[in-house]
Order: structure tokens, then sequence, then C-alpha cells
């Protein structure tokens, strides 16, 4: 019946996915492996290249801003893995060279020091165009205090609060996502600090490792002393 089913959400490790612990030396590494990235705005996209995480999504949007907003200096890296494959890989390729975002988009493959990659991100973008079950991409840039956009779709719409711990906005959709960047990237650095402790707070609190573990005992807790009550 619906007054035993427990919740237990997933969680993600929040101390390794903490900015205090990304330290300046693991950030210069990246740095100068991307020389390419000094001095600009950094917007994120992890995920493995597949085509509903929304990369033809993010370079449309990043056409849009070059196009109308020439004066902000940014770039977008697609941090992930192709697993084999080749052919969306080419695809998007051939589309950041049709719209002349060679120095824009950069297609980094699988990184290992992730929280390493959010702390340097000005904006992380989880635009996934079909609802996942779990938005770990939010999970986690928001964990390192990290602004976030995210697809109003799936699990992201619980983790973000939309306008309290980040942005949530309609899938699929370059305009609005060009929009939502730019005004993110404009914002004073007090209230994206604001909003970036706020979303940290919310995975503590609700999406944590512990939380998740802790979560999960209980119910074994539970069932355990129903089971010797009877």
């Amino acid at each position: 019946c619906k007054e035993r089913i427990r919740l237990v959400n997933r969680g993600i490790d929040t101390n390794y996915f903490d900015i205090n612990s990304v330290s300046q030396v693991r950030k210069e590494n990246f740095l100068r492996s991307f020389g390419v990235l000094e001095n600009k705005h950094i917007v994120l996209l992890p995920g493995r290249l597949t085509s509903w995480k929304g990369h033809n999504v993010a370079i449309d949007a990043a056409k849009i801003i070059s196009e109308k907003y020439s004066n902000i200096d940014f770039v977008i890296l697609f941090v992930g893995s192709e697993q084999g494959k080749k052919k969306y890989l080419k695809k998007l390729e051939y589309k950041i060279r049709k719209y002349n975002l060679n120095q824009k988009i950069f297609l980094l493959g699988s990184q290992s020091d992730m929280p390493s990659i959010y702390s340097l991100s000005d904006v992380v973008l989880s635009t996934s165009i079909v609802a996942e079950a779990f938005g770990r991409v939010s999970a986690e840039a928001s964990a390192m205090s990290k602004p976030v956009i995210a697809s109003n779709l799936g699990g992201s719409r619980d983790i973000i609060e939309h306008k309290k711990t980040g942005w949530l906005i309609k899938h699929n959709e370059p305009n609005i996502l060009a929009e939502m960047i730019v005004k993110i990237i404009n914002k004073p650095q007090s209230e994206k600090d604001l909003i970036g402790k706020e979303a940290r707070r919310k995975i503590i609190e609700e999406f944590s490792l512990s939380q998740m573990l802790n979560k999960t005992m209980e119910v074994y807790d539970e069932v355990q002393k129903e089971y010797f009550n009877n």
C-alpha cells in the first residue's frame, strides 16, 4: 500500500564534489592542457556523447550567443566519452565547423578530474531532451556550488529549485538556453554565489551519499522491527 512506500534519493559523494577540495594546482593543470580557456567564460556540458544529452541544442545556443552577444567571450566544453558513437561525434564536429564555432566549442572527451573542471566553470548545462531518472550532472554541479541550467524534465526537477538553486528551462529550445546562459554570465558574482550555496545545501541534505545510506538503513531497520514484532 501507499503508506509503506519509502523514498530514498540516489546520492553523490559531496566530499569529492566539493569546490573547497579542489587545489589551485589541479585547476592550473587543466588550464595548461587547454590554454584557450584563459580569461573566458566557461560553459560546461558534461555527459557522454549521445543525441538525447542535448549537445545539438547547446551548439545552436552558442551560435545565437556569438551572433547576438558578440561582446561575450565564452567557450562551451563538451566533456564525456563518445562510447563508440563515431557517427554522432562526426556530426557534432561538422556542425561546429559549419557554424564557425571551432574556437567556441571544444570536445574534450572523457576527463578524470571532473571536480576541477566543474570548479573552473561559470555555468553548467544539463540540456537533456528526454527525461532522465536521476539528474547526475545537476547534482554534481550543485554540490560544486555552480550555477546550473537544466531541462525541466525528469530527475533535474527534483534537484533544481528554479531561481533558488539553479534554473529550469524548456528542453530543446536553443533560444531560451542562449538567453539564460547570457543572463547568468551577466549576474553579479554575489548572486551566483548565493545560488551555489543554496544548491550545495540541498544536495547535502537530500542527495548526498550519506543520506542515501542512512535512509536505506532506516528501511532495513523498519522491516526488521516489523518482522520480529510479528
